[in-house]
């Protein structure tokens, strides 16, 4: 190396600073910020070139307290790892093509540069530095470690040895910075191979490495501490702990998902690890046992920092929080909504008061408390902003004793912090001595406070005679309002936000809404201060999905607004009132509905996102609304009326016809509508408002495989966020549920998760709720039985063979969570194929349903071609003698009827209302479902599929137009037999009796259904979008049914839109987009 020594150059440093490099990828530029904790005034301290080209910077690096390894992730083709020491003013940048090249920091200019490899180039995967000795080892794709030192002539470094196994080849290869662990005084390095071996290398010798076996997969995290013990991480999710000296091994599983860091203190023998979906584990290194899980942050962590003697550490998660938590107390300090998206890295002042968090050129300085210091910028003026990336950072503070550089990059984080030396006698006792004086002056305030209480307690009891009943009123009303919050913090408390955390749940008045003439953005609502920011104490609130009519505006020419107006002036004088639908009442019997006095017993402020959600594009707009997407499921659980809003309009932009099938499709409304399914109320209401003068309740038991992943979205970029966001709406709802000791419920939930909330999002289920399970099994030796062992353990069973109280074995839930090895695992151990679920879950799934339903219910054909396997049989009915094929019918599921047909399963078998598989298929509008029943009978009778389509879900537009197309009869008149269905007759007649004395949509139409055809099954249904595509279709008008009535006599007593009574005089069929005279109102089923 040329010029003076780089050991005698040192920087002038001040107490309390901090410094942040950053690099540009439009150029190989490295940028170091200093910013001081007394001001906020930032200076760009050195600005290096050399390395030509367009850098992918990755994760690196350095000795302890002495060097900082730069990298961070980004989308170029070619590679740069960089160490820096600070006190000897020098860099060290390893590149993709093979060579070293050293920077002179005070004189901002290219030292040396040196060739790391002899022969091709390869690919750096980490970049160690030992300054003492200035040595440096550089660590290959390929697993070949090449050990850099100063040449004995002058002070160049060149290449002292190269260590390579070519027994192994490309086995050896490493894919992650962490996967290398190194002691310098020992000579030491441990490395962790894309094989699942790990490498002890001994630097002072050319010797074969030391093999340890054990992992199957991957090794992407490996720690140590030599000469004695190991901690490595998998990508199957395991940790195992080794004894270098013998070569031993133990494995516990981790997590659910990939373990994303380990942070080890050797000392105490504990260590923390984190998933890339799961929050913070405390491990005991001994044996390996996890104590208590975190609780009151989020869920899922990319980066990591840790404290160990302040008993602390900083998290970034992947939906761009930053939380601070208590490693004593295992729950959460504080947690701030920082960053759009995941975070890349953090990192803690030891002993210090602030804490540091990036996301690409993002960079913000914490304090301790949770309050934003400042932003630091990217490499300075004249650098495209959307090009920069943070390249790494350091916090430096000058104390009496020592210097400190704490590092961290990447979106993997590692605490390699060394502590700073303990304060000197003289600053101890001078600050013993404050806190003594601080003692005194709470002691001092204590007593004054008890004074205070005291006398405020005789003033009350003086009070008590004159104002007993005024006080026993208040008392009443804050009770009430105790009892309203109840719920909604405890599900605070699950969700882990401090209220401070959440963007607030602003929302508007009904009596204000109802008079609105336009819609206004949030950042106008706000400014003219017309919202309110609601808590229970104010009343009720009604939360308001709907569908955006244009993608500026949610709705351009107010015609969602107006009949939301109308509908709810309606519902509050009594002049249309809440309705049951059809099936609900079939299943469920007379369910409470609200009433005008509910609607105007307490004042209701209505959530409308396009009001309350900042809409502005500005950095601090996005951050916000991000914010608030996030804190729905807050939202959701305090209010008592959830309200879908869904009028047949037409999209402004492309002429969609839109409706409630339309919203029951789009991504974003079922996320909010399985927000409010997964919500901690326990009360509340979902209405339907689809025209002004009829709303139903709205209960959708079939809508449970309606999973968000699988709707309509827009972005594809949303998914990701809404992932997130629902994997801690499970959590909490889980969590809830072992509050209630609900375990059915919470096994049920646990189970079906992926099929029916994770389906075609990019996120893993919830997988390990419950902590302690500890296990002799070898999960590459028989994974099946450790499966099944994992399993059993966190839905709370003890043997294979139990049942729960709700008539559920391990083999109901493991078929409803779709895991084939599992089922495989479980009938290994002697697990029927033909079990059944003893007891009734509602009317969802009624007692002795098979598991061969279960699985063709929620799609899960491999589980049914398992089943099959063993010999379950495709015959057995539940009590309502529905077999499989009805409830593979049922959900749509064609590709499991074929398999069912396939292993001669009968298609002409009818349930216990003489149903057959198509009319189940009809009922629910499962169109595919009835192609392939066709497809495999052609036979099959299509008798009475309109009418079941219309009286249940099936009665929107394209399963009414497929049945039209395949030659349905339009004027098909209903009947029920007596002798061949007696159960189905007598359900009639008994609610055609009640009718009489307690009408209802449903005994209206037991009352009117023999004779009826389709066409009067639509107007008795109230289902008036059906009955115009019946008309288009050319059903006939003046036929009659049983009791002398036409279709046109039931829509003038039911009062019924002008335009298709109109129709029904013989005017021209309404059109479909018409708000005011069209409803769109098919039934919908309860869970």
């Amino acid at each position: 190396m040329a010029g003076a020594s780089p050991r005698k150059r040192r920087w002038e440093e001040t107490e309390g600073s901090l410094e942040v490099e950053v690099r540009a990828v439009s150029g190989s530029i490295l940028g170091i910020f200093e910013m001081s904790r007394k001001d906020t005034v930032y200076d760009a301290k050195a600005r290096l070139d050399g390395a030509p080209g367009r850098h992918h910077l990755l994760a690196a690096e350095g000795q302890v307290s002495d060097a900082v390894a730069l990298g961070s992730l980004a989308q170029e083709e070619r590679l740069l790892l960089t160490a820096v020491r600070r006190r000897l003013g020098f860099a060290l940048a390893a590149q993709l093509d093979g060579s070293l090249t050293m920077w002179d920091l005070e004189q901002k200019d290219v030292v040396q540069r040196m060739r790391c490899s002899l022969c091709q180039p390869q690919t750096p995967t980490c970049l160690l530095v030992d300054w003492d000795t200035s040595r440096l080892l550089c660590c290959l794709e390929d697993g070949t470690l090449y050990l850099w030192g100063p040449s004995p002539s002058d002070s160049s470094l060149h290449l002292l040895r190269v260590l390579q196994d070519t027994d192994q080849g490309a086995a050896a290869g490493v894919r992650s910075k962490e996967a290398v662990a190194v002691d310098w005084s020992e000579g030491t390095v441990l490395v962790g191979t894309a094989s699942g071996q790990l490498m002890l290398w001994c630097l002072s010798a050319t010797a074969k490495p030391r093999i340890f076996r054990g992992h199957k997969s991957c090794v992407d995290v490996v720690r140590a501490s030599f000469p004695d013990a190991a901690l490595s991480a998998c990508r199957d999710r395991t940790i195992r702990l080794w004894n270098l000296e013998t070569g031993s091994s133990r494995i516990c599983r981790a997590h659910s998902s990939a373990v994303c860091c380990l942070l080890v203190t050797w000392e105490s023998r504990q260590f923390l690890s984190a998933g890339l979906m799961e929050g913070l584990r405390l491990w005991h290194l001994d044996n390996l046992r996890v104590g208590e899980d975190f609780t009151g942050g989020p869920s899922t962590v990319s980066s990591c920092a840790a404290d160990w003697k302040e008993g602390r550490a900083l998290t970034g998660s992947r939906d761009g929080d930053v939380t601070l938590w208590d490693l004593g107390l295992r729950q959460a300090v504080w947690s701030c909504p920082a960053h759009e998206g995941l975070v890349e890295a953090v990192s803690l002042e030891p002993r210090g008061s602030r804490c540091l968090s990036v996301k690409g050129a993002v960079v913000f300085l914490w304090d301790l408390a949770g309050a934003l210091l400042r932003r630091l910028p990217g490499p300075g003026a004249g650098d495209d902003p959307g090009s920069v990336i943070v390249a790494g950072a350091l916090i430096r503070s000058l104390t009496p004793t020592g210097w400190y550089a704490a590092p961290w990059s990447g979106p993997v984080q590692r605490a390699c912090a060394e502590r700073m030396a303990s304060i000197g006698a003289a600053s101890l006792s001078a600050v013993e001595s404050k806190v003594d004086q601080l003692q005194e002056t709470i002691e001092s305030h204590a007593v004054a406070l008890e004074q205070v209480r005291q006398v405020l307690e005789l003033q009350l009891k003086q009070q008590e005679s004159a104002s007993k009943m005024s006080l026993q009123t208040e008392v009443r009303s804050l009770s009430e309002c105790i009892a309203a919050a109840e719920e909604v913090e405890a599900a605070r408390r699950r969700w882990g936000r401090d209220p401070g955390q959440e963007f607030s749940m602003y929302t508007v008045g009904l009596d204000f809404f109802l008079q609105m003439t336009e819609l206004k953005a949030h950042e106008e609502m706000m400014t003219s201060n017309l919202l309110v920011e609601f808590h229970e104490g104010l009343g009720s609130a009604m939360f308001l999905s709907h569908q955006w009519l244009a993608d500026h505006h949610p709705d351009p020419n107010h015609e969602q607004l107006r009949v939301f107006q109308d509908a709810m002036r309606n519902l509050m004088s009594g002049v249309t009132r809440v309705t049951l639908p059809v099936a609900a009442e079939l299943l469920f019997g007379r369910l409470p509905c609200p009433t005008a006095d509910d609607f105007k017993a307490k004042p209701i402020f209505v959530w409308y996102d396009y009001l309350c959600c900042p809409q502005g594009v500005s950095s601090t707009s996005a951050r916000q609304r991000h914010a608030a997407i996030r804190s729905i499921p807050s939202y959701v659980t305090k209010c008592e009326y959830f309200v879908v809003l869904c009028p047949t309009v037409e999209r402004a932009d492309n002429s969609e016809i839109l409706g409630l099938a339309t919203w029951a499709a789009r991504g974003w409304c079922r996320t909010e509508r399985l927000a409010r399914e997964l919500s901690a109320r326990k009360g509340g209401y979902t209405i339907v408002v689809e025209c002004s003068k009829q709303q139903a309740l709205y209960m959708d038991a079939l809508r449970i495989l309606d999973a968000p992943g699988t709707g309509n979205w827009s972005r594809e970029s949303d998914k990701a966020a809404v992932g997130n966001t629902l994997v801690q709406m499970v959590w909490n709802k889980l969590l809830f549920l072992l509050e209630r000791r609900d375990f059915p419920g919470y096994r049920f939930l646990l189970n079906r998760q992926g099929a029916c909330c994770f389906n075609g999002l990019p996120v893993e289920p919830v997988d390990s709720l419950i902590p302690g399970f500890v296990t002799v099994l070898d999960p590459f030796e028989d994974a099946a039985a450790f499966a099944v062992e994992w399993f059993l353990h966190h839905n709370g069973f003890r043997t294979v063979l139990e049942r729960d109280p709700a008539g559920w074995s391990p083999l109901c839930y493991a078929v409803i969570r779709g895991d084939v090895a599992l089922v495989q695992g479980l009938l290994q151990r002697r697990a029927d194929p033909n079990d059944q679920v003893t007891k009734g879950k509602g009317s969802l799934f009624p007692g002795r349903m098979p598991v061969l339903a279960l699985a063709a219910h929620f799609h899960h054909n491999q589980v049914m071609e398992t089943l099959i396997a063993a010999r379950a049989s495709t015959h057995h009915a539940d009590v309502a003698r529905a077999t499989p094929v009805h409830w593979a019918s049922l959900a749509n599921n064609a590709n499991g009827l074929r398999m069912l047909c396939e292993a001669r399963a009968e298609l002409m078998k009818q349930n216990v209302l003489g149903m057959s598989v198509f009319d189940m298929a009809c009922c629910n509008g499962a169109v595919e479902s009835m192609a392939e029943i066709l497809a495999q009978n052609p036979e099959m009778s299509m008798r009475f599929g309109l009418h079941f389509a219309v009286m249940f879900l099936g009665g929107h537009e394209k399963p009414i137009q497929w049945l039209i197309h395949a030659k349905a009869d339009l004027e098909e008149k209903f009947e029920v037999q007596r002798r061949k269905q007696p159960e189905w007759w007598a359900l009639i007649q008994m609610s055609s009796l009640r009718h009489r004395i307690s009408p209802s949509r449903w005994t209206t139409l037991a009352y009117h259904h023999s004779k009826a055809t389709p066409l009067m099954f639509t107007i008795l249904t109230g289902n008036c979008s059906a009955a115009t595509l019946l008309l288009k279709a050319g059903a006939r008008t003046d036929t009659k049914n049983a009791r002398g009535k036409t279709a046109l006599d039931m829509a003038e007593k039911m009062k019924l839109p002008k335009a298709l009574i109109q129709a029904l005089r013989g005017g021209s069929p309404p059109q479909l987009s018409c708000v005011d005279d069209i409803q769109f109102l098919p039934d919908a089923f309860c869970i």
